[in-house]
Order: structure tokens, then C-alpha cells, then sequence
């Protein structure tokens, strides 16, 4: 039987890492490529890789090792006087070495064949699993795509729908103001021409110190106050005629008149409040409506005479222009 052990140069309790280093030293001292032409190290190259084959395997070394000594014993017990043929138990030997190692290849081939069948149904499985695996990731990253681009369309249209808003926004306070600029370029127009500049310049009016009959105050001396107005306009309603206009331009001697009797019957108390301004306004705008209209206007002898909510304008009077103000003494 052909000794492995002797083939590779190593002992028969060699370890793996001993023989691996036989091996790799054997295969590099009768490498093919070295020795192309020589037959004899070409089938020592075989018997090499065979040895090498049958003592890396564990379970093959194993049965090997059986067989080896098997064989070694046989050897051992022939003897001449038993008329034993050497050349027949050398040829029972190497016929027991190729069947085992006949039952050694069809094993390792069954094993390989299992092992490749176990390796392929493994493949087959894994092959499965990684498709399932990515069409499922696959799935997911679709979904997410699909709900980050509706989330993007939602923000895209949310903005769109803001900017619009915010441009009519502005498009329509672009408008308002506009309008109510012409508006009140049309009021100031307006105004203008139903504005009286000058119904009085540098008044003088005597107050007296307090409610008194106006009739005497000219000889009473108790009248020793007096009110300045540098300069007295009114405006008239936008419903006033022209005709009202030019009926007050014509008759101020006789309005101013009647303003210096009404302020003649005044408190001079009334004139030092914080709204003494306010109640002026008040009390010639009633005293013109009263003298060009005939008419007495209503609260015209209480002060204040009308409440803040109401409009001052009474019978065609809008507004009394005191453009420099006015001071009592």
C-alpha cells in the first residue's frame, strides 16, 4: 500500500499545518512548470496532490490511517515458512489500497454531490429571499417617494395659493387707496369751492366774565375781556347752493355782527377750557346758520351744544376755519 506520509516527507502524526508545509514545499520543488519535460516528477506531481487530497481531510486521513495499518500488519505476519508470497501480499495490498480508495472517491464525490445540492437549493433560497427582500424595498422607497412628492406638490400649491393671495391682497389695497385718494382729491376739489376764506380778518370781540344779558355788555364794565381772531373762514355743506354762498359773502358785516352779540352773552369760564376751541366753532357755526337761515339752530344756548357724535354741520355750515387760532385777554 502506497504510504502517504512517505510520498509528502512527513511523519504519521504530522499535524495539518506540517503537511500543508510539505505540500506547498513538494509542489514548488516538482512544479510542472519547471520540470515540462520530465514524466517521472510529472506522475510524483500526481501522487502528491493525492496525498495531499487524503491526509488534509480529517475524516479521509482517518480512514486512511485504518487502511494503512491494515496493510502494514499483514505485511508484519507474512513469513517464508508459511510459504507466503511476498509479491502476492504486495499485490493484496495495492488491490485493497485501490478499493478503498475507490470507496474513498465514491464517497467524496456523494459528498460533493450532496454538498452541491444542499449549496444549489441554499443558492436557490437565498437568490428568493434577496428578490423578495428588495421588491419589498423597493415597494417602500416608491411609497415614500410617491408621498414626499404629494407632500412637495401640497407645499408647492399652499405657496402658490398664499402668493396669489398675498399679490390680490395687495392689488386690492393698491385699489382702495387709490380710489380714496381720488376721493379725497375730489373732496378737497369740492371742498375748495364751498370754502370762505376770509369771512372775518383781525376780529375783536368783548367776553364778559360770566353769563351775562349780551344786550348792555357795550356799557357794562364787567365786559373787560376780549377775543382775537386773526382770521375766521366757514365751509358750507356739499348740498349748499351757490346762492348760500354768495348770500354770506354779501352779508358778513351783519353775521360778524350778530357773532360779537352772541359772544357778548358768553362766559369768558368757557373760553379757558381744554376744548374752548371746539365750543367757538360750535357757537359761530350756530350763529351763522341762525342769521342767514332765520333759524335757530337746535342746543344753540347750551354748551357744549351738541354731543361729540354729532355732525357739526347745522342748516349748510360744515366746518369754521380758524387757521390762526384765536386768544382771550
Amino acid at each position: 500500500m502506497i504510504d502517504y506520509y512517505e510520498i509528502l516527507e512527513v511523519s504519521a502524526n504530522a499535524g495539518q499545518e506540517v503537511i500543508r508545509a510539505a505540500y506547498k514545499t513538494l509542489m514548488q520543488r516538482y512544479h510542472p512548470d519547471k520540470n515540462s519535460n520530465d514524466s517521472e516528477k510529472a506522475q510524483l506531481v500526481l501522487a502528491i496532490r493525492l496525498a495531499y487530497d487524503v491526509l488534509s481531510d480529517p475524516e479521509l486521513r482517518a480512514a486512511y490511517d485504518i487502511e494503512l495499518e491494515k496493510a502494514r500488519i499483514i505485511i508484519t505476519e507474512s513469513s517464508p515458512n508459511q510459504n507466503f508470497n511476498e509479491d502476492e501480499a504486495v499485490s493484496s495490498s495495492e488491490n485493497s489500497q485501490y478499493e478503498w480508495l475507490q470507496e474513498v472517491n465514491t464517497k467524496s464525490i456523494n459528498t460533493n454531490n450532496s454538498i452541491c445540492s444542499i449549496d444549489k437549493s441554499s443558492f436557490i433560497s437565498y437568490s428568493i429571499l434577496i428578490i423578495i427582500i428588495l421588491f419589498i424595498g423597493f415597494v417602500i422607497y416608491t411609497s415614500k417617494m410617491e408621498e414626499e412628492k404629494n407632500v412637495i406638490a401640497q407645499q408647492v400649491q399652499r405657496a402658490r395659493m398664499e402668493t396669489e393671495k398675498e399679490a390680490e391682497r395687495k392689488r386690492v389695497e393698491q385699489l382702495d387707496a387709490e380710489i380714496k385718494k381720488e376721493a379725497e382729491r375730489r373732496k378737497a376739489e369740492t371742498k375748495s369751492a364751498r370754502t370762505i376764506t376770509n369771512l372775518g380778518v383781525d376780529l375783536t370781540f368783548k367776553i364778559p366774565d360770566s353769563d351775562y344779558s349780551y344786550d348792555n355788555c357795550e356799557y357794562e364794565p364787567r365786559c373787560n375781556h376780549y377775543m382775537k381772531i386773526p382770521v375766521l373762514g366757514v365751509v358750507v355743506g356739499e348740498d349748499s347752493s351757490e346762492e348760500l354762498i354768495s348770500h354770506i359773502k354779501k352779508n358778513k358785516d351783519v353775521i360778524i355782527g350778530d357773532i360779537q352779540t352772541k359772544l357778548g352773552g358768553t362766559s369768558y369760564k368757557i373760553f379757558t377750557q381744554v376744548d374752548s376751541e371746539k365750543r367757538l366753532k360750535t357757537i359761530i357755526s350756530d350763529q351763522i346758520s341762525l342769521t342767514v337761515l332765520g333759524k335757530k339752530p337746535p342746543g344753540l344756548w347750551t354748551y357744549p351744544p351738541r354731543s361729540q357724535d354729532e355732525p357739526q354741520s347745522i342748516k349748510g355750515i360744515e366746518e369754521i376755519l380758524l387757521p390762526k387760532s384765536f386768544s382771550v385777554h
